[in-house]
Parts: C-alpha cells; structure tokens; sequence
C-alpha cells in the first residue's frame, strides 16, 4: 500500500523536528499526481525564511527504510565527491530510519524534463549539453577503462519478452545484428565507472547561475558509462514531446558534446546502441501504457533504421554520432 499523505506529513514533521528543533516549517507535496507510491516527496519551506529542503517519506516497512537507506548512503558518497565545482548532488541533511525519511539540499531549479514538456527549441540543446557534463562529472570519480564482455547483457535481453512489438523479421534481424556486433565487441575498450543507473530528464535540475544537479542515486552500480547516456538519450528521444525540429541524431549529438570522448571502442558503442534499443523495447512491453503506443511504434522504427546498412553507415546513426563527435 501507498504511503497516505497524512502519515508522509506526520513522518517528516516528526523527522524535522529531531534536526531543527521548534522550526516551523510549510510542507507542499510534490508528486501528490504521480502513480501511488511506497513514498512520497514533499518540499518543506522554513516559514519566514528562504530556506527549503526536499524530504523523501516513505512507508515505515523494513524494505523502503532499506531503499531509502541505500539512497541516503550512496548520495551522500556521490555529493562529497562532487564538492566545489558547478556540478553538484544534493547534500543529505539527514536520514531518520524511525521516520522513514530522507532530508536532503533543495537544488531549487528546473528539470530537464520540464525544459523538455515545454518545448523551449532555444534551451533544449545547451540543456542536454549541460545534463550530459553533469554526468562526465559524475562519471570521471571512479573511471577506469576495461574490456568489455557483451554476453551478459546480450543474455539478458534475449530472454526478453518482445514478440509484442516485433514482428518475427525484425526479431531474427535484431539477434543476428546484436550476436555479430557481440563478437565484434568483445574484448573492445569500455570506459566502466559507477553509473548513475537510472538518468533520466527528471533526474536533472538545472539553475540560473549554471550549476546543475543530478538527482536519485539508488540505482547506482559499477556499469559501463554509456548506459547512462544511452538511457538518457533514448528516453528523450521516445517519452518526451519533442518538436518535430529536434530528431534523435540532434538529441545524441547535443548529449556527446556535452560528455565529451566517451573513450569506447566503437565495435562496444555499435554493440550497446542495439542492446539498449532492444531493452528500451522490452521495458514498455513489460509495462504496456495504451496511450504511450506510439512512442513503442517509434522505438520500433528506429531500430528497424539502425539495422538498415544504409543508415547504419548515414552521419545521422547515433553510433556515427556517438564517434565522431567525440573524436573531434
């Protein structure tokens, strides 16, 4: 069962208190219109003062006081190797087990997917750039290079259900490709680091003064880089509204010149572009959205694209992309 509002409230009233005492406090829920959640996410405004911090509540059972740890934990690991630069990660004022509840910094800005849903053509690209130099940031702490070894993910999406969304051809077709990019791949150059895991526009605050924030670390795990960069991408690409003027070439390609060399083999960046097309595919036949099937019929399209030798080969693949940008 989802957490109530009136027990959220109480939780983090009671979570605050134990930290700043007598302060009064506003609270204003801000994923009240999201699906029902094990937690809720409210701002608490210090009356009087411009002060404010994001507090994360959640059901007092022993697997969500075990998540939000973890998120407590990791968090704060990542916002103290991000200190002094324009890149940051919300400090963690406090972590109350009893309360089941995370206080953390306010990095009061805008999303990206706010930039995003309201199709500012003029800030979308230098709103990418920046989210993706936030990520290099966060990337650079633990990187180190390795060869890469393509079976386990490759494993994983076979046993995919997908039959859904693809027709039995441009199933066989999609195996084919990934099993031979696989051999090609393995053994190929990666940059690994502690990725991110689950990037997305909502996970992105950026300021007026140029800082910008990433948000939500419990995910995180020891992966390659461009994971998050793929995830990012595509999910612009394919759940966000975009203008017609802003194709998924022009989405990477903003993302590459804000991250930088992606320092990958090619052979890997070929490989990983159809495993995350083809794990993009699974997850929304995993969770079928009536309204969002066009965007699968999307995602569908551009794989059958990325397949095609023509494409493939076209300055507009987002594996030419990925390269050349990064290379120049």
């Amino acid at each position: 069962m989802p957490i109530s509002p009136k027990a959220a409230v109480e939780q983090t009233r009671n979570a605050l208190a134990a930290v700043f005492g007598e302060t009064e406090f506003a609270l204003t829920p801000l994923n009240i219109n999201a699906d029902p959640k094990e937690t809720m996410v409210l701002r608490a405004k210090q009356k009087g003062a411009p002060v404010s911090y994001i507090c994360k509540v959640g059901e007092q059972k022993d697997w969500v006081v075990d998540r939000l740890t973890t998120q407590a934990e990791a968090q704060h690991r990542a916002a103290e190797r991000m200190q002094g630069q324009r890149y940051k990660v919300p400090a963690v004022i406090t972590f109350d087990p009893e309360q089941c509840c995370l206080v953390q910094e306010d990095a009061k800005g805008e999303t990206l997917s706010s930039i995003l849903r309201q199709n500012r053509e003029g800030e979308i690209s230098q709103a990418l750039m920046a989210s993706a130099a936030w990520l290099t940031a966060y990337h650079a702490a633990t990187l180190e290079s390795g060869g890469f070894d393509p079976d386990p993910h490759f494993g994983w999406v076979r046993h995919q259900p997908m039959s859904e969304a693809l027709d039995a051809h441009l199933e066989r077709q999609l195996w084919q490709a990934m099993e031979d990019r696989a051999q090609r791949a393995k053994g190929g150059v990666v940059k690994l680091c502690q990725a991110h895991g689950d990037f997305h526009p909502a996970q992105v605050v950026l300021r007026q003064n140029g800082d910008v924030y990433g948000l939500d670390f419990y995910s995180q795990h020891v992966d390659v880089a461009l994971r998050d960069l793929y995830h990012l991408g595509l999910h612009v690409a394919f759940r966000m509204n975009l203008s017609p003027n802003l194709g998924e070439a022009d989405v990477f390609r903003a993302l590459a010149h804000g991250y930088g060399d992606v320092l990958t083999a090619v052979e890997v960046i070929a490989f990983w572009d159809l495993f995350m097309r083809a794990k993009q595919i699974a997850d929304f036949v995993a969770k079928p959205v009536a309204q969002r099937r066009h965007r699968l019929d999307g995602m569908v399209d551009a794989l059958r694209r990325e397949l095609s030798a023509d494409y493939a080969r076209s300055e507009y693949s987002i594996v030419s992309v990925l390269t050349t940008t990064s290379s120049s």
